[in-house]
């Protein structure tokens, strides 16, 4: 159960092409954001859209694989803590 404590998933889209920032020899990373939605009827029974932006930050390999494949709008999964 402890490894679950600080554990989080998000799925959604780029909201911009994320750049690849180095700042040492083979050391890398990027900020990016991604944007969630949650839809929903309200009591009027209209659809509700609500986005949600997160702002992240990748290290290493992984921030150069993100930079390499996606751009902005790209569907994108992130586990982290």
């Amino acid at each position: 159960m402890n490894q679950l404590k600080n554990q989080v998933q998000l799925i959604g889209n780029l909201g911009a092409a994320p750049e690849l920032k180095e700042v040492a020899p083979d050391k890398y990373y990027t900020r990016f954001s991604i944007a969630t939605n949650e839809v929903y009827y309200n009591k009027e029974n209209e659809k509700i859209t609500q986005t949600q932006w997160h702002r992240l930050v990748l290290f290493g390999k992984q921030a150069k694989n993100l930079c390499e494949l996606a751009s902005k709008g790209a569907s994108v999964l992130v586990s982290g803590k």
